[in-house]
């Protein structure tokens, strides 16, 4: 046999690949009205809302979320992101609830801690929902985007081994 009677195969794989980059076509996160965040659905502001208000956003859809908070430290104001994923059989709700139960200190204040140890009061949580067929697509854009903002010196990544 000669590499021409696998063509067949190859062309199924290549179509394989371009359905896979069809996948890739993933909705952003709009932060065009994030200062509204309370009034919109795929936004959460933790500072308004109580525990038992909290309705998260893609709730019941595996994907990718964002907890957003700030630290005052010595050096002055810092921002900082959690990543994390839903994927197989976890949904983003699920996640964040874990995550929010938590740092949960009282009505309107959660709290995480970085990697150094400075503690950040959660803000605003925002997701991105993967539809149903494509949840094994969560732990590779978590990952790109951790290494992605890891190289940002402006943002503190709250995102550490074992949290």
């Amino acid at each position: 046999m000669e590499i021409r009677d696998y063509e067949h195969i190859i062309k199924t794989i290549n179509e394989g690949i371009e359905e896979f980059i069809g996948y890739l076509n993933i909705d952003k996160v709009n932060f065009k009205n994030l200062a509204h965040c309370a009034e919109e659905k795929s936004y959460l502001n933790l500072r308004v809302l109580g525990w038992k208000q909290l309705s998260f956003p893609n709730s019941n859809k595996a994907g990718i979320y964002f907890i957003f908070g700030r630290s005052e430290t010595e050096s002055g104001l810092k921002t900082g992101v959690y990543i994390g994923k839903a994927s197989h059989s976890s949904f983003i709700g699920a996640r964040l609830y874990a995550h929010l139960y938590r740092a949960w200190r009282e009505e309107g204040k959660y709290e995480y801690p970085d990697k150094s140890g400075n503690i950040f009061l959660l803000e605003f949580v925002t997701s991105i929902g993967l539809k149903d067929n494509l949840y094994f697509l969560a732990p590779a854009l978590e990952e790109y985007l951790i290494y992605h903002l890891k190289k940002n010196d402006n943002i503190a990544l709250l995102n550490y081994i074992g949290s």
